[in-house]
């Protein structure tokens, strides 16, 4: 009998279902050296497709006794490990590892924002050192470096919230 990871197809720039962004899963075949990162990646997968409560036997078939609340509490289920595969696959292989303890999208989210949030004295530093040193490029479109400067703004309006 064949593992079930090595059923699963590899799945390379596929974008999220339900989503309109170009937000895009990737991961690597499984070898002998990456069980470990792949079987993260494989599960947050199969959370977002709803099919992990099956590698977990936990997935029972409908029944004539299965409620409306049933069949409402598992779209919730369903909908919040959307959440976190969601922000799993939108963060790179080094920050998933912040989140990799965790399969809670809140939660998640909590643990991301202090290590990427540009809130250190350092970091409001460099961007106010690129706003004063931004220049308007000789054919850089008008609208491209308003944005740029915009950007910078908001970074820094929101570096202590």
């Amino acid at each position: 009998m064949q593992e079930f990871w090595m059923l699963l197809p590899v799945v390379s720039n596929l974008p999220l279902p339900g989503t309109s962004s170009n937000l895009s899963t990737t991961m690597e075949l499984l070898n002998a050296l990456n069980y470990h990162s792949w079987s993260e990646d494989a599960k947050v997968l199969l959370m977002e497709k709803g099919c992990w409560k099956f590698i977990l036997g936990t997935e029972s078939p409908l029944s004539e006794r299965t409620t409306e609340k049933d069949i409402q509490d598992n779209k919730v289920k369903i909908r919040k490990d959307r959440v976190y595969s969601t922000l799993y696959f939108s963060i790179s292989k080094e920050y998933r590892k912040l989140i990799s303890d965790t399969d809670d999208g809140p939660k998640a989210w909590i643990k991301l924002k202090p290590n990427v949030k540009p809130s250190s004295r350092a970091r409001i530093i460099a961007l106010l050192d690129e706003f004063f040193n931004s220049r308007y490029g000789f054919g850089e479109e008008m609208g491209i470096f308003a944005t740029k400067l915009r950007d910078i703004v908001l970074q820094l309006k929101n570096a202590d919230k």
